[in-house]
């Protein structure tokens, strides 16, 4: 379905990837209050997402666990797309995912951890000390803000008692942010 939205504005080819918390609430807050859990309870989910840098629209979403790494999500998340930029922070900074960006012919702009010492990794740490390059790498910002607007229009926290219900719940969220956009 997100996939039909995305198609009605156009072919997006330029991404920002990243993933924010969502907060799972089994029990109401004066419950928790009450039998003095408040604060206890750490649980939500994860969701992974690729933002389209033009319109602004949520073009691929996964729901995980929230202590799960991020960079295992990038492939999947652009698998489909026809890429031309990814913007990514240092979660999705692996040879793996820098290696499919340029198979793809798109430009990685994922930032890199400093303790990449050779090869491609290496080299692409160099070429994030010029300013050209961190001004593109600042179109990143724009999932930051996205996130922003979707936790302020739809909510952060979800009511479930499953993984899956909660996973499907969360979803419709990401559509119904799309749809209000």
């Amino acid at each position: 379905m997100l996939r039909e939205v995305v198609k009605i504005v156009g072919i997006p080819n330029k991404f920002a990837i990243d993933s924010t918390g969502i907060q799972i609430y089994y029990r109401s807050y004066y419950y928790t209050q009450r039998i003095g859990e408040l604060g206890k309870i750490r649980e939500g989910l994860k969701l992974h997402a690729a933002v389209d840098i033009d319109s602004k629209l949520i073009t691929n979403a996964i729901v995980t666990k929230w202590h799960t790494n991020d960079s295992l999500y990038l492939i999947p998340l652009l698998k489909d797309e026809k890429i031309k930029e990814v913007y990514a922070d240092k979660g999705y900074d692996s040879l793996h995912n820098i290696r499919f960006v340029l198979e793809r012919g798109g430009e990685p702009y994922i930032a890199i951890r400093k303790n990449a010492h050779r090869g491609l990794r290496r080299m692409l740490l160099k070429k994030t000390k010029s300013p050209e390059w961190k001004n593109k790498y600042s179109h990143r910002n724009v999932i930051e803000s996205i996130f922003h607007s979707f936790k302020r229009e739809v909510g952060d926290y979800i009511f479930a008692h499953s993984f899956y219900i909660s996973s499907k719940l969360l979803l419709f969220k990401v559509l119904a942010y799309d749809l209000y956009i």
